[in-house]
């Protein structure tokens, strides 16, 4: 195993950080997506009060968005605290991860194998593929190059334990699997990967064809997972819990299994065709149904099992093909769909870690080849070696993953280039079309927001954001017959829906109805006590009644909810000063621009006299 690094190390280093920033430092001006960002970071109340004892607290109880990944809401509470809320930062953490992951993955793999260039191959492999551009580019993804960061200090553990077996080298091997877990689930199959790397490349079973340390018995290696295991399944029962209590995971009465298990055959198969061919890459791949066709399952369930027999058979003499097979198979199982989160057939995010495995196949696998040729005579070089492979054909194919990987980077700019791409790659995508209209609506594209909203509802009746957006929509746009037509639909789809009845009282508020506004509001705060924007109006609508100690009611509670939502101090601002209170009110008023508010320059000049502040 190589110990020291040498200037030849430092020199491949140096590369995969230049080939990374090459193709990804357009992300540093990019803004946000407007997709799961709101849940993550600019509409959470606990990341944006930044990194306190409550806020991590927090962290390690909640289930919010459907994981328990307390790294991801520290890293988030962690940027908000030292440098607020701008993109380039989140994008920056993204990409230093990134950057951080591959570097790791060369050093490891050239620790455990001593083959320099073919790991440095597989790291750049992974470094700039287009499958791996949304891990990086999409800042609500921390949580893959988050897990992945600990994925690999897990195997530089390992390996130092592996040569030199120690507890507190164990121990630290526990603690990174431990804290990986603690940013993506995914990672519960990592003991099985740390068995594959005991068969190949560090050789400490008896099956193992060569052996760089002591061989021990499997039973002896299968009893040092125990605690890894537990701390898996742990996190496997976890994580089930947490997609259930928020609603994200699919009954076996929506997806059966049979569909799951078809969709999964053609996913794991689909993945390798795009690693091959990275063309139509999508955010969002919508989930066919039964309509997926039975010559895809079978060909794809064919083409697993033809693969893994071929890799079996000639496994003794390549161990690394066996390894990086079931590296692929064992780390997507968790992400294939069997267990089906959300509504999406396959997504490129989770191929960041399994595609390692293939990876590595290809960067073993390329040398034996050509020297193969050569010894038979296949070329009329004279000799196709190892560094020809890596002097010429590794470059061109770097080189050409990079051109792809630019262009895709280039898509995530923001939520119109990003979901307008979607729709020209994929079909009947209800959920892009959606998006879509969030972000034309933003831009003040109304006619063109509508258009979309209505798309998303043609190809998916019963999408309640499509509708409550498209209602919203057509209110703001003065159509308010129609507005009140989608709500009503709204209603009849999902009448448990804080949301919904929020939403209602605002257009009822557009029309001056104040009454019927207060009533939803009210319906709204049933169903959400804590729902800060229904808070805020209501204070609001109350305020303009004349009910002004009804008015700072709710507005106190908003602002308790939410320290930095600037509308609400403002309007409790205002309701202080209808009250007299003058002191309070230019304390409200200071922490309204303080977040971002502008008030009247004359009402503040007037305040600040009456407050005695001038």
């Amino acid at each position: 195993m190589v110990d020291k690094p040498n200037l030849a190390s430092y020199v491949r280093l140096f590369l995969l950080v230049l080939i990374i920033i090459a193709v990804y430092w357009r992300v540093l001006n990019f803004d946000f997506v407007g997709f799961d960002e709101d849940v993550y970071i600019t509409q959470n109340d606990h990341v944006k009060r930044g990194l306190t004892v409550e806020g991590i607290t927090w962290a390690f109880t909640t289930t919010e968005a459907c994981f328990w990944h307390p790294l991801v809401w520290l890293s988030y509470m962690l940027e908000h605290t030292l440098f607020g809320e701008k993109p380039f930062i989140y994008h920056l953490t993204n990409l230093l991860l990134h950057i951080a992951n591959t570097l790791l993955l060369f050093a490891v793999l050239n620790k455990m194998t001593s083959s320099a260039w073919k790991s440095w191959f597989v790291a750049a492999l992974f470094a700039v593929h287009p499958l791996h551009v949304e891990s990086v580019a999409w800042v609500a993804q921390r949580k893959d190059v988050l897990c992945t960061l600990f994925l690999m200090l897990t195997l530089w553990a390992y390996v130092r334990y592996a040569s030199s077996p120690r507890i507190g080298t164990y121990i630290l091997v526990v603690v990174f699997f431990a804290m990986g877990l603690m940013a993506k689930p995914m990672l519960v199959t990592l003991p099985l990967v740390l068995l594959l790397m005991d068969y190949w490349p560090i050789g400490r079973t008896a099956l193992s064809s060569h052996s760089l340390i002591n061989r021990i018995s499997v039973k002896s290696l299968l009893a040092e997972k125990i605690p890894l295991l537990i701390l898996a399944f742990g996190a496997s029962v976890g994580a089930l819990i947490a997609q259930k209590g928020g609603r994200a995971l699919a009954s076996l009465e929506a997806i059966p299994l049979g569909i799951r298990l078809s969709n999964s055959l053609v996913a794991c198969v689909g993945y390798l065709i795009k690693t091959v061919w990275p063309r139509r890459l999508a955010v969002f791949y919508p989930h066919p149904g039964d309509s997926v066709p039975e010559w895809q399952v079978l060909g794809a369930a064919l083409l697993i099992v033809a693969i893994t027999f071929l890799v079996l058979a000639i496994g003794k003499r390549k161990p690394f093909l066996p390894v990086g097979w079931f590296w692929y198979l064992i780390t997507i199982v968790p992400v294939i769909g069997l267990v089906q989160v959300g509504s999406h057939a396959m997504a490129d995010r989770y191929t960041y870690i399994p595609l390692i495995g293939i990876f590595i196949m290809i960067a073993w696998l390329a040398p034996s080849m050509a020297e193969y040729m050569s010894r038979e005579e296949k070329f009329s070089f004279s000799r196709f070696s190892e560094s020809m492979i890596f002097t010429i054909a590794a470059p061109l194919v770097i080189a050409v993953l990079m051109v792809s990987t630019w262009v895709q980077v280039g898509y995530w700019q923001n939520g119109q280039t990003l979901f307008s791409h979607a729709i020209k790659v994929t079909s009947h995508n209800w959920l892009a079309h959606h998006n879509l209209g969030v972000a034309l609506k933003e831009k003040g594209r109304i006619d063109e927001a509508v258009a979309h909203f209505r798309r998303a509802l043609e190809i998916r009746p019963d999408y309640p954001d499509a509708r409550l957006n498209l209602a919203t929509t057509l209110a703001e746009k003065g159509d308010l017959d129609s507005a009140g037509a989608e709500f009503a639909r709204a209603l009849r789809g999902t009448a448990d829906d804080a949301d919904v009845y929020y939403n209602l009282g605002i257009a009822f508020c557009s029309r001056g109805r104040l009454e019927k506004a207060e009533a939803e509001f009210r319906k709204a705060l049933a169903i959400k006590p804590d729902h800060v924007l229904a808070l805020m109006n209501l204070g609001s609508v109350l305020g303009q009644k004349g009910d002004n100690q009804s008015a700072i009611k709710y507005l106190t509670k908003a602002v308790e909810i939410r320290p930095s939502y600037a509308e609400a101090h403002f309007n409790l601002a205002v309701a202080f000063f209808i009250a007299g209170e003058y002191k309070r009110a230019w304390e409200e008023l200071c922490l309204a621009e303080k977040h971002g508010f502008k008030p009247d320059h004359e009402f503040r000049k007037f305040l600040a006299i009456k407050a005695g502040k001038e």
